[in-house]
């Protein structure tokens, strides 16, 4: 399942994800929509120029090789999915030398079964010359707890 929400402007936006990279003030600040997707499928993450997930052994069910879904996945959002009651993708990650700083989490899977995901749209957060993690630490970790596991931040642009 996948729930779209609209946007949002002001000061909670600069609240969950600091400063603007353009130095705009907290008023002003906006997300052009957040996603939250949810269910047992295993989606992998999507790639970018800088950081590239690579399914090297697809999921299996009975012992026998699981195509991915046929449908196409929302923009963004994942590359592939694959069925929930098969065994796991094994999926390597790719991170681009000019891109470990960036790089906010210290063990990544590659899939992942739910997520919320936040497109800032155009109003970058200044944290995308950095570490792609947001702030409010409080916010990671009430997401952790309705999620009821551990979070893994893949901040990147697209």
């Amino acid at each position: 399942m996948v729930f779209v929400y609209p946007g949002i402007e002001g000061p909670q936006v600069e609240r969950v994800a600091g400063p603007s990279n353009y130095g705009s003030a907290a008023s002003e600040r906006y997300t052009q929509e957040t996603y939250l997707i949810l269910g047992d499928d295993y989606r992998v993450q999507w790639s970018s120029e800088s950081i590239y997930f690579e399914v090297v052994s697809k999921p299996t069910l009975r012992g026998k090789p699981v195509a991915a879904t046929e449908e196409e996945p929302p923009h963004i959002l994942y590359s592939e999915s694959f069925p929930g009651g098969a065994t796991p993708p094994v999926v390597k990650v790719h991170v681009a030398e000019h891109a470990e700083s960036n790089v906010a989490w210290k063990r990544c899977h590659g899939y992942w079964r739910g997520a919320l995901i936040i497109d800032f749209g155009k109003n970058l957060p200044s944290f995308v010359d950095g570490n792609h993690a947001l702030p409010a630490k409080d916010f990671v970790t009430e997401i952790g707890e309705a999620f009821r596991g551990p979070i893994v931040e893949i901040g990147e642009l697209y």
